[in-house]
């Protein structure tokens, strides 16, 4: 049995016969961009109508912030409007499309990935969180399942209890050197951990093992 993170494997219930092997992307074409935000920092979530429920948990805190950050921008990217925030000034949302998805990502100063805690989240790989890291952008993400696995003991973004991310958010907003240094933190564990070559040898050693 491979699962992809440790939550999955426990439920298994085959510890003798399961390996963990995170979800990994191309890290070779998710990347990060030199592009600088003049006109102000951008905080960026991207997914399905299918998780709007989780991103609801949020709105409270992103207007607080922009209220707070006369510059900043929320960038909300989906197959569909989420109404929360629809017609909210510095709010754009933009429609996925594979062709644009990497730059899309590359454009976010701050990543968000907000879940609720339950057995379906803490099935979740932190696929999100882990495509925000690949392009160098630091994370808030809920401190759930395996996004506490990715995030580690790394200083690559912040894994927050509960759904006040005020705090968290201002502190990257305000501090463009914390966001690089952040982000840099993130790129690295992606490339380590959480890239396709990363987990090529566990794979390999597998299919030897049972050829």
């Amino acid at each position: 049995c491979i699962a992809g993170n440790q939550y999955l494997a426990d439920a298994a219930g085959v510890p003798e016969k399961t390996t963990v092997i995170p979800t990994v992307i191309d890290t070779e074409r998710y990347v990060p961009s030199d592009a600088v935000h003049d006109d102000g920092p951008i905080i960026g979530w991207m997914g399905t109508a299918g998780n709007f429920p989780f991103l609801e948990r949020t709105v409270d805190s992103l207007r607080k912030v922009l209220a707070e950050v006369p510059n900043a921008r929320v960038r909300i990217v989906s197959n569909a409007t989420f109404e929360p925030l629809r017609g909210v000034d510095r709010v754009e949302q933009i429609r996925w499309s594979a062709a644009r998805e990497i730059a899309l990502l590359q454009s976010f100063d701050i990543g968000l990935m907000p879940l609720i805690d339950s057995p379906l989240t803490r099935g979740k790989c932190a696929f999100k969180m882990i495509q925000y890291m690949a392009v160098g952008t630091p994370v808030v993400v809920s401190a759930v399942g395996a996004n506490l696995e990715v995030i580690a003991d790394r200083e690559l973004g912040y894994a927050v209890e509960g759904f006040d991310w005020t705090e968290e958010l201002l502190s990257l907003l305000r501090d463009p050197d914390l966001r690089a240094k952040m982000g840099e933190a993130g790129r690295t564990r992606a490339v380590e951990s959480y890239s396709v070559e990363s987990v090529v040898p566990t794979y390999l050693e597998l299919f030897q093992r049972f050829s």
